[in-house]
């Protein structure tokens, strides 16, 4: 709807798209961090169990190298070559690889931290579509990825050549080395360059990550036709709520008009405002407001109170007092204890000055 209005999207996502979109598996991370947490991890642990890694490749290498085994290849011993095989290479790589991946599961917990996905299966079509392929290949993160690994390998070209060319005096000195110093010196060569290379990556991850939450949240922006729909999916229609609104307010109201007759007093403004109060010593700590209401409702409870006989007083700062401060079912306050007594005790006392008994609710000719 909003491509057919020719809207834009300008609008900042809603916690609720972002949520939608973080179910179905869409969230802002960059390869280059998995990429440079493995390399990272990697080169750590050349460095930090260098001595491990040469021993054991110097042991695989005397291992393989020794005539006999060779010489003596048959259906007996060929089982056990493959083994040793086996063992010497879990040696010299499961250490790397477990820490490798350990690394690789962590960069991607940091960045979408552990997620439940909606539908993790569901099959995406729109990939199948040719024209949205084209948009993806000639997209806006195409072009920056593109512009991404021409830089990278111009960088990486020059750090190999300028590693290389410093150390070439040291490898001249190789035919000569022993195996150990050999692989020592080719593995410091080979880390110098990796600790160089992964301080590009480091640039690289950050600034792709900025991108990459960038090209996200554009992503996912909205038009202002999808947040007013958004809206009345969540709060309901906005006409449909007034109605309800208009119609409980309506019942609400009758209610109330039905209680009037129960009342014992009526304050008002006189014209502006009107509350009736109900007052059962026997029953009630404080007077309850029953009724209340402005101008046309303050209207129908003065008339409805004449009708039932109930005395009404006018009391301008009271009547606005008790409008203002007290619901209807509510106790009156405190504060408002000594005006509303003394209201209550004029009437009780001009009742038996005309030969009644007015005790609250409960009033007798």
């Amino acid at each position: 709807m909003a491509e057919d209005s020719g809207q834009e999207r300008t609008l900042e996502p809603s916690e609720k798209k972002l949520n939608e979109a973080r179910e179905k598996g869409n969230f802002p991370r960059s390869k280059e961090i998995s990429t440079v947490s493995v390399f990272l991890a990697a080169l750590l642990f050349l460095w930090l169990g260098e001595e491990y890694f040469i021993l054991h490749i110097l042991n695989m290498g005397k291992a393989f190298l020794r005539f006999d085994q060779f010489l003596n290849l048959n259906e007996t011993n060929m089982p056990n070559l493959f083994f040793l095989a086996v063992q010497h290479i879990a040696m010299l790589l499961l250490p790397l690889l477990g820490l490798v991946f350990a690394a690789g599961v962590a960069s991607e917990l940091g960045q979408i931290g552990i997620r439940v996905l909606k539908d993790p299966f569901e099959p995406k079509w729109d990939r199948l579509n040719p024209v949205e392929g084209l948009k993806r290949i000639f997209s806006l993160k195409q072009y920056v990825e593109g512009l991404k690994s021409l830089l990278k390998i111009c960088i990486f070209s020059i750090m190999a050549w300028t590693t290389v060319s410093k150390a070439l005096p040291q490898m001249v000195s190789l035919p000569g080395a022993t195996p150990m110093q050999g692989l020592q010196l080719m593995l410091d060569i080979g880390l110098r360059l990796g600790f160089r290379t992964c301080i590009v990556l480091l640039f690289f991850s950050g600034a792709d990550y900025t991108f990459q939450r960038w090209q996200y949240y554009k992503q996912l922006r909205m038009t202002h036709q999808e947040q007013k729909e958004e809206a009345r999916e969540q709060q309901g229609d906005p006409i449909l709520k007034q109605r309800m609104r208009s119609i409980q307010m309506e019942i609400a109201r009758k209610r109330m008009m039905h209680d009037v007759p129960k009342s014992d007093v009526v304050i008002t403004n006189p014209t502006h405002y009107a509350v009736a109060l109900r007052y059962d010593p026997e029953n009630d700590a404080a007077p309850i407001v029953v009724a209340k209401g402005q101008n046309f409702i303050a209207f129908k409870i003065r008339e409805i109170a004449e009708k039932s006989g109930i005395p009404i007083v006018e009391n301008p700062p009271v009547a606005r007092a008790l409008y203002k401060e007290v619901k209807i079912g509510q106790a009156v306050p405190p504060a408002l204890f000594k005006a509303v007594a003394q209201i209550l005790a004029s009437i009780w006392k001009l009742a038996a000055l005309r030969g009644r008994t007015w005790t609250g609710t409960r009033r007798t000719t």
